[in-house]
């Protein structure tokens, strides 16, 4: 890609995920009633808190995926790290303004000023962390030259205030082993979808910079290795979770779940989680390597994308906007106490 044309393609690059994350946040507006009145809460803090907690999930995704490509995945896509470095920015921003519709709902549930208690001087706290990691993300993004320590600062920044709410979490009950957990729940969910959202970027920047679909499945190939690896650190602590905050009734009565909204949340999750995993493996072990398949595996890749970059990018996107439906509904989980 010429220099000429790439700053246009890694300015629009650089909103997309946005585009798909604010469409799915705006599904929050009408589920809050929903779940308030199954759990007894007023519909406008549920609504506050429901959406705070969905873009400060957002923003973390963003973060975590933004870090993934910077360090993780392979150069030679022009313009992605330069992409990445500006999708901190907006991973900050969306985590900030999440962590303000917090603080309004800590506010009004204790009807005094919300940084003069404990649950508000936390979310003081994250607030203080992430506008430091918005800082360090905007000199990250300076084009000429960016500050080499800036974007692992903001990183790292981000991390911190996003190990906050697993101090705070059902989980985080049964003491350090549910706080591990948790974190570790967080960290691996996050970088998944984040992760994918920034390959949707990828996939249209080499569209348009016309990249061989074979270096396209190489880079797909590799970001498939580190979602696996993401996943499995996921099922495990989501089990461990599920097993620290429902006990071991969850094994012996596990149709118990459907007897309350904590229950049939958490089973919607794990739905789609299910299928988000199932349209992963599709991906990385079929339609990124396409080429000698037989049996299901061509009956399946003849019935998927054309195997163009265009048609790996749709498949893409499906994942990252089931990804994103599994933030909204972690979002509303949390709002939820767990049965006795």
């Amino acid at each position: 890609m010429s220099r000429r044309c790439r700053g246009p393609d890694v300015a629009r690059s650089s909103f997309r995920a946005a585009r798909i994350v604010v469409l799915l946040l705006a599904v929050t507006a009408a589920l809050p009633g929903v779940v308030a009145t199954a759990d007894g809460a007023s519909g406008a803090s549920l609504w506050f808190e429901v959406t705070g907690r969905a873009l400060a999930y957002a923003g973390l995704a963003l973060a975590y995926g933004a870090a993934a490509w910077l360090w993780v995945m392979p150069a030679g896509l022009d313009g992605m790290a330069g992409t990445a470095r500006r999708t901190l920015v907006l991973a900050a921003a969306l985590h900030a303004a999440g962590l303000l519709f917090i603080a309004k709902t800590v506010a009004d549930s204790d009807q005094m000023p919300w940084a003069s208690t404990a649950d508000g001087r936390l979310v003081a706290a994250r607030l203080a962390v992430t506008l430091g990691a918005l800082a360090m993300a905007g000199l990250a993004a300076v084009p000429r030259p960016p500050i080499a320590l800036a974007a692992p600062v903001a990183v790292t920044f981000l991390v911190l205030a996003g190990l906050a709410p697993a101090a705070s979490g059902n989980p985080a009950a049964a003491g350090l082993p549910g706080f591990l957990v948790d974190a570790m729940h967080l960290l691996a969910a996050a970088t998944w979808v984040g992760g994918l959202v920034m390959f949707v970027v990828a996939l249209g920047q080499a569209s348009r910079g016309g990249l061989a679909v074979e270096r396209v499945r190489a880079i797909g190939r590799r970001f498939g290795t580190l979602a696996l690896v993401c996943v499995l650190l996921l099922v495990l602590a989501g089990f461990s979770a599920s097993l620290l905050v429902l006990g071991r009734q969850l094994l012996r009565e596990p149709a118990l779940l459907v007897a309350s909204p904590y229950g049939r949340l958490l089973l919607a999750k794990v739905g789609l989680t299910l299928l988000m995993l199932g349209l992963a493996v599709a991906n990385r072990v079929v339609f990124l390597d396409p080429d000698g398949l037989r049996g299901w595996r061509a009956r399946l890749a003849a019935a998927g994308p054309d195997g163009t970059t265009a048609g790996l990018r749709r498949i893409v996107t499906m994942e990252a906007v089931l990804g994103g439906s599994i933030v909204v509904l972690a979002a509303i989980l949390a709002t939820v106490q767990p049965p006795a």
